[in-house]
């Protein structure tokens, strides 16, 4: 992965920042999202609150008929929430994934692309969908139902991308994720990760920390899901995250985010905020992040425009924001 970093710096060289179109790979989601009590979620998600766990379309439906409340349907999905935020910010966008042939999938793939996102869909046998169950703190704890995929991608969907922004979560459907990181590596495209999720880190620790090491360029994950894959906490795990790739980002929730970057470890503080649903926080985070990224900023000023999104998000239910939201952030962002 060191001389794909090479051909990173040659490519900016020959290429401004606002032409780079950055490609999300990940899975199409349609989310659910309810608030409940905390006693709620402790009854019906395993392992409880903040928890992710695999279900049905029939358990989800049982557990939203106990909540007595019309769920907020929005679509989700780590990585179309990064490139779907990067492309209010002018950044060209694409998005490769899987919808079903149903409402669903035809909700999610006009959402994106009413926000400028370049749509490279293939066909799944349904949707993927989420009940997320939020706490009275803004917590969130998952149900999810997601597909099992058999297209996988081929060279022609990375036609133009120069910057490849990949979910961990896309793991559950190995040969799909597989492909993504060999195409992204024939074709020496930088590549992003988050980690998704706690789940995710638990059923393919081994996995991440080969892929990390020979494919990442920058890392994105939290903390719980940096403790999971180490067994560190958090400045100790960036400290090693980023011996095995060029940046790591571990980030802290209201506490703000670590970077780690050629041996070194920098705490960038979070803004403070009346948090009212963290859905996306991370998602957001990683959006701005790499749209500093794209433009040499130094990386704590990437941190800065990743606490900016996150702060937004983290005001509204979902990951949806107003226009003149939007407007206010790239006030702030866009020179």
């Amino acid at each position: 992965m060191k001389y794909v970093w090479i051909c990173v710096f040659s490519f900016f060289s020959l290429f401004a920042a606002d032409d780079i179109r950055v490609m999300g790979s990940g899975f199409c989601t349609m989310d659910l999202l309810v608030q409940v009590e905390d006693a709620f979620i402790e009854e019906h998600i395993v392992p409880g609150r903040g928890g992710n766990q695999e279900g049905t379309f029939e358990l989800i439906d049982s557990v939203l008929a106990k909540v007595k409340r019309v769920p907020k349907v929005v679509p989700g999905g780590s990585a179309a929430n990064t490139v779907r935020a990067l492309a209010r910010l002018g950044q060209p966008c694409a998005f490769l994934g899987h919808v079903g042939r149903d409402h669903w999938g035809e909700h999610f793939a006009s959402h994106l692309e009413k926000h400028g996102v370049e749509l490279r869909l293939k066909h799944a046998p349904f949707t993927s969908r989420v009940l997320c169950l939020i706490s009275p703190d803004g917590q969130r704890s998952f149900l999810a139902c997601d597909p099992r995929l058999d297209t996988i991608p081929d060279k022609s969907d990375f036609k133009d991308v120069k910057w490849i922004h990949l979910e961990a979560r896309n793991l559950f459907n190995r040969a799909v994720f597989e492909k993504t990181v060999e195409l992204a590596r024939e074709s020496a495209i930088p590549l992003s990760m988050d980690l998704s999720c706690c789940r995710t880190v638990k059923h393919f620790k081994e996995d991440l920390l080969r892929i990390i090491e020979n494919d990442v360029d920058l890392l994105f994950c939290n903390e719980d899901e940096a403790a999971l894959l180490l067994g560190l906490d958090p400045k100790a795990a960036c400290y090693e995250l980023q011996k095995r790739c060029t940046v790591a980002v571990v980030t802290l929730g209201k506490e703000g985010a670590l970077i780690g970057h050629k041996d070194k470890v920098v705490s960038v503080p979070a803004y403070p905020t009346q948090v009212v649903d963290t859905t996306g926080a991370g998602d957001y985070f990683s959006a701005g992040f790499i749209y500093g990224y794209l433009r040499s900023l130094p990386l704590e000023e990437c941190a800065c425009i990743g606490h900016r999104l996150a702060k937004a998000v983290v005001a509204v239910i979902g990951t949806e924001l107003a226009e003149e939201s939007w407007e206010a952030l790239r006030r702030q962002i866009i020179p």
